[in-house]
């Protein structure tokens, strides 16, 4: 491996992953929750620039987006900036 390939795998980012429902929304974060690279996890309201049918997202930060254990998500985003998103 790099250096450049080292680097950007220790760079931790931020997604926001938004839900259909807020039962969704618990059994993900507590899927998530059991994931031991994850940096943080927080249950929270979804940002008034994205949109969601429940309400309900989860704001996690790795640096591994990959290494997260499979659930069911409305739409994932990246976090460019505090009211900056990306869809992906």
């Amino acid at each position: 491996m790099d250096t450049n390939s080292r680097l950007q795998s220790n760079i931790v980012k931020t997604y926001i992953f938004t839900f259909h429902t807020h039962f969704e929304a618990v059994s993900a974060f507590k899927t998530i929750k059991a994931c031991p690279n994850i940096s943080e996890l927080k249950m929270i309201a979804v940002p008034r620039k994205l949109s969601s049918s429940c309400g309900t997202a989860l704001r996690v930060k790795s640096s591994q987006l990959d290494i997260l254990p499979d659930f069911v998500y409305d739409t994932r985003y990246e976090c460019v900036s505090d009211d900056v998103f990306i869809a992906i």
